[in-house]
């Protein structure tokens, strides 16, 4: 974790394209029971998300 300043920072390099966050792996909303167990497994490697449409 970082504080607020280095979170500005890393999200201006994200929007400006330098670097790009890992996704391990995307879950409906409907998953999301299934996308927390996943998470307590602790096997991903990357960002989890959860995808709201």
């Amino acid at each position: 974790m970082s504080n607020q300043k280095e979170f500005r920072e890393v999200i201006k390099l994200v929007f400006e394209g330098k670097i790009k966050p890992v996704i391990d792996k995307v879950f409906s909303i409907d998953q999301a029971a299934e996308a927390e167990r996943y998470l307590q497994e602790g096997k991903q490697f990357g960002k989890v998300l959860l995808k709201i449409s």
